[in-house]
């Protein structure tokens, strides 16, 4: 299961537009990103964060704040893959 999704680097950042992979990787470079928008005001970097947050948030997310769902790769499935029993939920 550790495919370059695995790790986010499937794609540029700019180019993302799904959470994927292991979800506190996948949290530590968004908030790396978001830092570096902020600090050098990369609005290239803003748009591609606010299409990622947009997945994560209407897709990904368990309405107590937990996110991703798989035990098996500790992070992200399928959109809307949400299981209450088996949640990883980091």
């Amino acid at each position: 299961f550790k495919t370059y999704e695995y790790n986010q680097s499937h794609k540029p950042v700019r180019e993302q537009d799904k959470v994927v992979g292991h979800a506190v990787r996948a949290m530590y470079l968004y908030s790396g990103m978001a830092d570096i928008a902020t600090e050098y005001g990369d609005d290239t970097l803003r748009v591609a964060l606010d299409r990622l947050w947009d997945d994560l948030m209407t897709k990904s997310l368990y309405v107590t704040g937990g996110l991703g769902p798989s035990a098996h790769n500790e992070g992200f499935t399928s959109d809307y893959d949400l299981p209450n029993e088996t949640a990883y939920a980091e």
